[in-house]
């Protein structure tokens, strides 16, 4: 039995029994491994093998892409991505984008993704409401669910993610990989993808007060970010390239095997 594990949910009492069972248990990220060593009650088996992104079929996707919206050419694009559930913080987001609004009129900003199946439509409903306010009408778009983010995310000026429970986080990786400036906050997955300061910037926490600094900073400074988009995507060619995190599972799997 080879256990991989990609979230970060309660799994007491089942964890240790599928735990004591397991040759290796694969974890997508550090923080995913110390939640379940803290859930099965063991590291022993435990191993982490970071998420992968197919690089080359991304960029070949983005190819051609062009903005959806008629916005004019000196506009700066901001944007959330991922599903609408509560830890993903799309509320904070807009009250960020409140703020920015106010110093950065060419600013607009994009909430793309929806409620899952099984989902809230009531956070959708507030979100929506939220940007219907007076200070954020007219300047925010939603895009509804996104089936490839690759012919989004190059006219994007800056990914926005204040997500507080992110096992991993792929659309950081995925904007990195298309040279997408990221903010996000410092915990999760996030905070081992953006490694470094060069790679990125990451908020201690998801205060909209701070991730609108961080907004304005990046609207505002063209040259931050190029140097992030650059470093980014150079640091996602050389880490969380999809065919070496093949190699690394089929490594596990050949140990466990014994290579038959």
């Amino acid at each position: 039995i080879v256990w991989h594990s990609r979230d970060l949910v309660a799994l007491k009492p089942i964890g240790g029994w599928l735990g004591r069972r397991a040759e290796r248990i694969v974890a997508i990220s550090e923080t995913v491994h110390a939640h379940l060593a803290g859930e099965i009650g063991s590291s022993q088996r435990l191993v982490t093998v970071m998420n992968g992104i197919d690089v080359v079929g991304l960029r070949a996707r983005s190819r051609g892409a062009t903005r959806p919206c008629s916005y004019p050419e000196d506009t700066i694009v901001l944007a959330t991505l991922g599903q609408m559930v509560p830890w993903k913080r799309q509320d904070v987001f807009l009250e960020a984008a409140a703020q920015v609004a106010k110093a950065c009129p060419r600013a607009r900003f994009l909430v793309v993704g929806d409620v899952p199946p099984g989902g809230d439509p009531a956070i959708r409903d507030q979100l929506m409401a939220r940007a219907a306010a007076p200070d954020l009408a007219g300047r925010v778009t939603f895009t509804g669910r996104c089936e490839d983010v690759a012919r989004l995310l190059p006219w994007i000026d800056g990914v926005v993610h204040p997500a507080t429970r992110e096992p991993f986080g792929r659309i950081v990786a995925e904007a990195m990989a298309l040279e997408c400036p990221v903010i996000a906050t410092k915990s999760g997955g996030p905070a081992e993808i953006i490694a470094d300061p060069r790679h990125g910037i990451l908020i201690e926490s998801a205060s909209a007060p701070a991730f609108a600094t961080a907004m304005l900073e990046l609207a505002g400074n063209q040259d931050l970010r190029r140097q992030l988009a650059m470093a980014g995507r150079q640091r996602i060619e050389r880490d969380f390239d999809v065919r070496r995190v093949a190699q690394s599972v089929a490594s596990i799997y050949d140990d466990v095997t014994g290579g038959k």
